[in-house]
């Protein structure tokens, strides 16, 4: 399943009116399904990341 960018940057951020909808959503979603990211959303989330690696776990295979 496709994590979507707007997710993956409520939680980077710690956004303060999504984070716990984006965070519980994705842990939901990761009960159930494989998640991923592509390269669009890649590139949109990763301005301030350094390494590929580094994003992948915190976006995709950390869970809250």
């Amino acid at each position: 399943m496709l994590v979507g960018a707007n997710v993956i940057l409520d939680i980077r951020t710690e956004d303060p009116t999504w984070f716990d909808w984006s965070s519980q959503a994705r842990a939901e979603t990761a009960s159930r399904f494989e998640l991923a990211i592509n390269p669009v959303i890649c590139a949109d989330v990763s301005v301030d990341a350094e390494r590929i690696e580094d994003l992948d776990e915190e976006a995709v295979l950390r869970y809250p």
